[in-house]
């Protein structure tokens, strides 16, 4: 497209040189070699246009890159998002089954003492055999430290929350 443009100004310039100089150069005569000149002049903005589009496809070509790469990391971020949120429902949905396995097993159990704690010692389950065994409610005991209510050797105690520390730190708890 500019080489035609380039050519059409020179031969216009060429003809008009000739027919009416002072329509394209302002005098009334020009030398005959004028229009020479003037097409160096658009030769010479060409060659700047020229290199400034290949200068602006280049920056294109690489933000066109970038954004493939942007759209790629993405698409694998929500791949991975996806499996970990399905991984997350099935894990919740286990953790839900044996929840209400050991609620159910829980209720069953009379004759046995059943008292769990968290990390820190506080109780957090206590059954109907342990209500008949001690004394208490669960009401009462939830959320109480254990070595207020029940006299426990310190050695268990202290093996106890590091077999506690063990099974969350390795995933293993049986």
């Amino acid at each position: 497209m500019l080489v035609t443009a380039s050519a059409v100004t020179a031969i216009d310039h060429l003809v008009r040189g000739i027919i009416w100089p002072q329509s394209v150069y302002g005098v009334e005569a020009a030398s005959s070699w004028r229009w020479v000149e003037h097409a160096g002049w658009v030769i010479f903005e060409d060659l700047f246009l020229v290199l400034s589009c290949l200068r602006s496809n280049r920056e294109a070509l690489i933000l066109a890159q970038r954004q493939s790469q942007l759209e790629a990391i993405n698409s694998n971020v929500e791949i991975q998002v996806r499996q970990r949120t399905a991984e997350l429902e099935t894990s919740q949905r286990v953790l839900e089954e044996t929840n209400a396995q050991f609620a159910g097993v829980l209720s069953a159990a009379t004759q046995i003492s059943v008292i769990a704690t968290d990390v820190s010692g506080l109780i957090t389950v206590f059954n109907s055999g342990a209500e008949s065994m001690l004394g208490y409610s669960a009401a009462e005991m939830i959320g109480k430290a254990t070595p207020q209510i029940i006299h426990v050797p310190e050695e268990i105690v202290t093996r106890g929350r590091q077999l506690t520390e063990e099974a969350w730190s390795t995933g293993r708890w049986f």
